[in-house]
C-alpha cells in the first residue's frame, strides 16, 4: 500500500513540474512572438515552433501519465478530481500555443507594419500579467491571484472589442489598407482567445480548489 502510495506521490510531483513547465513556455512563446515580429525572420519563426512543438508533446506526456496513475492505482475522490483537473487544464494551455502560433501565421500573410506590433505588445501587457496569475495561483493555491488572472481578461476583451471598433473605422475612411486592419482584426480575435483559454485553465484550478476544500471535511 505504501508503494502505490509513493507512486501517486511521485506521479503527481512529475505531472505538477510539467504543467508549470507548460505555462513558463506560453511566456516563452510570447517573446518569441515579439521577437518574430520585430524580426519576421525563418529563424525566429522556427524558435517559436519548436517551443509549440515542445507544449504539443507535454500535453501527450501528461495525457499518458494521468491514463496510467488511473489504471494502476485506487484513488480517492479528490486525487481522481485532481487527475482530472490537470488533463484538462493542459488541453487549455496547448490550445493557448495555437492561438500565438496562429497570430505569427496571419503575420506571415502580408508584411508587419509597426501597427501590428503596438497591438499585440498592448494585449501582452495583460496576458503576461494573465499568464504569471496562473502559475502563482496554482503553486500557491490561491484563489485571489486566480480570481485576479480572470479579471484581466475583462481588459483583455475591451482591448478586443476598441480595436475592432479603430480598425473598421480606419478602413471605412480609407485611413487603413484593409489587408493590414483585417490582419490585425484577426490576429485580435487570436489573443482574445489565448486569454479565453488561460481564464478556463484558472477556472477549472478554482473549481478544483473548492471541490478539495468540500471533500477533505468527508474524507
Amino acid at each position: 500500500m505504501l508503494t502505490r502510495r509513493n507512486y501517486y506521490v511521485d506521479q503527481k510531483k512529475q505531472i505538477e513540474q510539467v504543467v508549470l513547465r507548460m505555462i513558463d513556455r506560453l511566456d516563452t512563446l510570447m517573446s518569441q512572438c515579439m521577437s518574430y515580429l520585430s524580426e519576421p525572420s525563418k529563424e525566429n519563426q522556427a524558435f517559436m515552433l519548436w517551443t509549440e512543438d515542445k507544449l504539443d508533446a507535454e500535453e501527450k506526456e501528461i495525457e499518458n501519465q494521468i491514463l496510467n496513475v488511473i489504471s494502476v492505482q485506487n484513488l480517492d475522490v479528490i486525487e481522481l478530481k485532481w487527475l482530472m483537473t490537470m488533463s484538462r487544464i493542459i488541453r487549455e494551455l496547448e490550445r493557448c500555443g495555437d492561438q500565438l502560433t496562429n497570430v505569427m501565421t496571419v503575420c506571415n500573410i502580408t508584411s508587419i507594419e509597426s501597427e501590428t506590433t503596438e497591438v499585440i505588445e498592448r494585449f501582452f501587457l495583460h496576458e503576461s500579467g494573465m499568464v504569471q496569475d496562473l502559475k502563482a495561483g496554482m503553486l500557491a493555491k490561491d484563489g485571489e491571484r486566480l480570481e485576479l488572472l480572470i479579471t484581466r481578461d475583462e481588459h483583455v476583451n475591451r482591448l478586443n472589442r476598441e480595436t475592432y471598433k479603430r480598425m473598421t473605422h480606419s478602413m471605412n475612411e480609407n485611413k487603413l489598407d484593409a489587408t493590414l486592419g483585417s490582419k490585425i482584426i484577426m490576429m485580435c480575435r487570436f489573443l482574445e482567445r489565448f486569454g479565453d483559454h488561460l481564464v478556463n485553465a484558472g477556472k477549472l484550478y478554482k473549481n478544483y480548489m473548492a471541490f478539495e476544500k468540500e471533500n477533505e471535511r468527508i474524507l
